[in-house]
């Protein structure tokens, strides 16, 4: 699922840092030692990654907040307000709509939409 494509990609991150963390400061150490490290990292990470994830409420509650509404990106885009609201409780796909309710939310999609996008690191 979406959760665990997130959940893998923050682990893989978190376990990289701590990685680099210890590559740099401690030259020589048994992994023994490092495991509860890991394991605390990896439950902070597993929470961040719950938490991170919107419900549809809660997109329409942050819309709210910034004085959006589903009419309001319909007009916007040129669609209905039937066809903003079927993409955000996942009845129906447009990217476009999907795009411009991240922007709004300024957030990326792979928080807004989990279900349908993984993260993508940077291109260097």
């Amino acid at each position: 699922t979406s959760l665990d494509r997130a959940l893998c990609f923050s682990i893989t991150l978190h376990v990289n840092l701590i990685n680099a963390h210890f590559r740099y400061t401690v030259k020589s150490c048994h992994l023994t030692t490092l495991l509860p490290a890991i394991k605390l990292q990896l439950k902070l990470c597993r929470a961040e990654v719950y938490n991170s994830i919107m419900h549809p409420e809660d997109i329409k509650a942050e819309l709210r907040k910034r004085g959006w509404n589903g009419a309001k990106i319909g007009k916007k885009l040129g669609v209905s307000r039937h066809c903003v609201s079927a993409v955000i409780h996942g009845r129906s796909r447009s990217a476009m709509v999907e795009k411009e309710i991240a922007t709004i939310l300024n957030k990326p999609l792979y928080v807004v939409f989990p279900d349908y996008y993984s993260y993508q690191p940077p291109s260097d």
